[in-house]
């Protein structure tokens, strides 16, 4: 079976990287891109961590520990590791937390209190982050010991809009006024909808500094997947790929999105073959939609799959290794 190839698109990533520069501080979140040689390519001034293996990972990169932000779905263990190793910067979710690193830390720069903003929009709770009505009596105990200087919060994108930050925003503001609170985090959200964030809260009261972590959004259109076609039914209509839902396209399962499938020589003139594309497993739900091909493709050739999500990249097993990626300009 041939070789998958995952491609980034630099240039991509370049451009996305300044269209969140323009209007915050950027905050990059390791656990969406967690390679050295990705990270390589974000220049940011934070960069978001939240386990023993993406700490390792950030200072092996040569990446500074006082720009590392040690917070959100961490473990005891992986707490306690970051202060032993000197991360002075915190995300605080919980008491808990706050007590670990109140008795344990020898120095702290930075504190930032995670809100659950569930809390705020009606859905289940979280699994991590305190509550609205928490929040003020827990940032006035952890005043007491540390100045907290942030509020992050993290919202799914998936029909999510500049809106429904503003809201949260906007609930914050009384708090954040209060406690004279120098930035606010927010996390999960596409560059134009910061765009959109940044000039709603122009008509607000809110004068401090917005800080923004993009999740997998900042990789996820630059990541291309050239991959090779295993087996041909003309009868049935139908081609199976060396890769599928089960075997890296897990960003395609999590969205439900459709997909941008090309041959790999370009070829675009011809006869137009509607076919349906499957994984390797031929499975119900290993399905790729279906697809228009100027012709019928040969088994062996490569199809480029657009558009696929960073966390293809990393979705590996031992089924399916990742075994090549490339970065183009």
């Amino acid at each position: 079976m041939d070789k998958t190839i995952f491609r980034i698109d630099k240039s991509i990533v370049r451009d996305k990287l300044s269209a969140y520069k323009r209007h915050a501080k950027l905050s990059v979140p390791v656990k969406s891109i967690p390679r050295a040689d990705l990270l390589a390519l974000v220049d940011g001034e934070r960069y978001l961590v939240d386990t023993k293996a993406q700490l390792d990972l950030v200072l092996n990169t040569g990446i500074n520990i006082s720009n590392c932000f040690f917070g959100t779905s961490k473990s005891e263990s992986d707490l306690y590791y970051a202060i032993k190793n000197g991360v002075e910067n915190f995300i605080i979710s919980s008491y808990k937390e706050y007590e670990i690193i109140r008795k344990n830390a020898n120095k702290v720069s930075h504190i930032s209190v995670m809100l659950c903003c569930n809390s705020v929009i009606g859905e289940a709770k979280a699994r991590f982050g305190v509550t609205l009505c928490e929040l003020d009596d827990f940032i006035s105990e952890v005043n007491k010991w540390h100045r907290v200087d942030e509020i992050s919060f993290h919202l799914q994108l998936a029909g999510k809009d500049a809106t429904d930050y503003l809201n949260i925003i906007n609930s914050l503001l009384p708090i954040a006024d209060r406690h004279s609170i120098q930035s606010i985090n927010l996390g999960g959200l596409t560059a134009d909808v910061l765009e959109k964030v940044c000039e709603m809260i122009k008509g607000t009261q809110y004068i401090g500094e917005i800080v923004a972590e993009p999740g997998n959004s900042l990789f996820n259109d630059a990541v291309s997947i050239e991959a090779s076609i295993v087996f041909v039914n003309t009868t049935r209509s139908h081609i199976n790929l060396n890769i599928g839902i089960y075997s890296g396209l897990l960003d395609v399962a999590l969205s439900n999105q459709k997909i941008t499938l090309l041959l790999a020589d370009g070829a675009s003139d011809g006869e137009k073959v509607s076919l349906h594309v499957y994984g390797p497993s031929s499975d119900a739900v290993d399905y790729l939609g279906e697809h228009t091909f100027p012709r019928i493709p040969k088994v062996g050739e490569h199809v480029i799959i657009r558009n696929c999500g960073i966390y293809s990249l990393f979705f590996g097993t031992v089924f399916y290794p990742v075994e090549k990626i490339v970065v183009v300009e």
